[in-house]
């Protein structure tokens, strides 16, 4: 607690989570970390806060759109570069389209909003790391959709996007697809100001480089990082708590964890490819009232589960 106070005394920001909780974050001037929305591991009567990358020490697989033109993948392939240019310590590899780790995408409606999923594989428990608590977590798989076009306006008309508008909602989006879940508030490629990414996709296009704080600041701590560990309710997790049984049963892969702005989902994968999952409703507001955690298992889930019950309830009438 004297630590905290003593880093709180210095200006070094700090993560502010539930029931007062805290955590030094690095110091690094500009950097817009503390406002994440972080991972969700609901577990155990347990809801972990984390925060979760890719490994830099392992290329990133890249699949460019396979409709894409010359332009548009040079543009992306630019974007790319002024990531790995950004001091995070990430390189990028070519992979079939399709095939990488991180697929690009147009949207199916050339004027529908960008998005991005980053699913982050958790390998164990938490363990003592690093000089604090982490997850054995990572990000494997991301997958970003582009609009090429922007939205109808009041009298329904549209028109393409400018190079400038491009690579700002490009190195936006590749900024989740790293890792960074959530918005910050102001000055940063991952905030939600539009004029802000124009500005600095025209930079960028122009030569600058990407300097992103706090992307740094998010590779400087350990992937897996936990910045909250809360109690909650054992009924709230038992639901995910079956299925992660389940899951070890039935040899699943997983639990990966994928968290947007509305909603998250922690779910396996089985041998045959199936997702079995849960929903988490509004994350960002989880961090300040973990007690509103509440899990939906999807259709597959709720199957598996049914049919694990009956099977106990079997086996238990035939000893």
């Amino acid at each position: 607690m004297l630590l905290v106070l003593a880093l709180l005394a210095c200006g070094v920001p700090v993560w502010k989570g539930p029931a007062g909780t805290e955590l030094p974050l690095p110091e690094i001037p500009g950097s817009h970390l503390a406002e994440i929305t972080p991972y969700l591991l609901p577990a155990a009567g347990t809801l972990t806060l984390f925060v979760c990358h890719w490994d830099p020490k392992r290329a990133i697989p890249v699949a460019l759109p396979s409709d894409a033109s010359e332009a548009e993948a040079h543009l992306l392939s630019r974007a790319l570069r002024a990531w790995e240019d950004a001091g995070l310590g990430v390189r990028f590899a070519p992979a079939d389209p399709g095939g990488g780790a991180l697929v690009f995408a147009f949207s199916a409606q050339e004027t529908a909003d960008a998005s991005t999923f980053a699913d982050c594989r958790i390998r164990k428990t938490p363990v003592d790391a690093a000089g604090g608590r982490v997850l054995a977590a990572e990000l494997v798989r991301a997958e970003v959709y582009l609009p090429r076009s922007t939205r109808p306006d009041l009298r329904g008309h549209t028109r393409a996007l400018s190079d400038s508008e491009q690579m700002g909602i490009a190195l936006h989006e590749l900024g989740h697809a790293l890792g960074f879940q959530g918005h910050a508030q102001r000055d940063s490629i991952m905030a939600r100001d539009r004029d802000e990414l124009v500005r600095r996709g025209r930079r960028v296009l122009d030569g600058a480089s990407c300097d992103e704080p706090t992307l740094r600041a998010l590779y400087a701590l350990p992937s897996g990082t936990v910045l909250s560990r809360i109690a909650v309710s054992p009924f709230r997790t038992e639901r995910f708590d079956a299925l992660a049984a389940l899951a070890e049963e039935r040899a699943m892969a997983g639990p990966i964890a994928r968290v947007g702005d509305s909603e998250a989902r922690i779910f396996f994968v089985t041998q045959a490819g199936e997702e079995l999952g849960m929903e988490i409703l509004e994350p960002a507001g989880l961090v300040r009232h973990p007690e509103r955690l509440a899990l939906l298992a999807d259709p597959a889930a709720r199957r598996a589960l049914e049919s694990g019950q009956d099977a106990a309830g079997n086996a238990a009438a035939t000893r």
